[in-house]
């Protein structure tokens, strides 16, 4: 797959149709697609359990756990699990096409400002990042713990294998629990920022990431129609 191809001519006047056509696709089609991903909230408790999520959710008063919870969501940045919602790269891969005129009128500059700004005001971007941040306060903590059942030498054969899923092996996870990881009321913080090993660090991470966009999914490059290659 080809992402943004680039055409000879992006100032030719049926690319820069295209491009008007398509940002104005955008306001007048999505105005409702923030409701489509409210259902994924329903994929958030089959990942996590019904307790865990609203223990999650609701608990933003307690001291520790809303520590846990910003610990948490920080580690999904670290890892890029967020960048897709805010810098905007989800929208890109799914919907750019590579032709950015050099020379546009007023506009079409004002209605790709307006299309680059809808999915804020019209709520998507908002629900797809609180629900992201909700399974990264879930999903951090929950992998931390298998680690260290590992480390101890008391983890399951259901929890290796669900480690295995994230991409880390039994003997990342023992090496890992022998990082500076901090507990706070029986509940994990990666603290990755002082692991001494950035190997370790960066297959973390790469598992959060990897459960996290696999829980709650963006559109990306692979979403695309062939035709947006240029193959018909």
């Amino acid at each position: 797959r080809v992402v943004n191809r680039v055409f000879k001519n992006p100032d030719r006047w049926d690319n820069r149709t295209a491009m008007v056509l398509k940002d104005w696709s955008h306001i007048t089609f999505m105005g409702m697609s923030a409701l489509s991903a409210v259902m994924e909230v329903g994929t958030v408790i089959m990942n996590h359990g019904m307790s865990r999520v609203f223990r999650t959710a609701f608990h933003d008063l307690d001291g520790a756990m809303a520590q846990i919870k910003k610990s948490a969501i920080s580690e999904g940045a670290k890892a890029g699990a967020l960048m897709d919602i805010n810098m905007g790269a989800a929208l890109a891969g799914f919907s750019e096409t590579g032709v950015e005129a050099a020379l546009t009128s007023r506009p079409e500059f004002w209605l790709k400002t307006a299309a680059n700004k809808y999915f804020l005001l019209n709520g998507l971007a908002t629900v797809t990042t609180k629900l992201k941040q909700l399974d990264l306060s879930i999903r951090v903590p929950d992998l931390l713990d298998k680690i260290i059942k590992v480390g101890d030498g008391v983890a399951t054969t259901d929890e290796i294998a669900d480690l295995a899923r994230h991409g880390i092996s039994k003997g990342d996870a023992e090496r890992m629990a022998k990082e500076p990881i901090e507990e706070i009321d029986g509940v994990y913080m990666a603290n990755t920022d002082a692991w001494g090993n950035d190997d370790l660090v960066r297959i973390f991470r790469a598992g959060v990431k990897q459960g996290n966009e696999n829980t709650i999914i963006a559109a990306s490059a692979a979403d695309k129609p062939m035709v947006a290659d240029g193959v018909v």
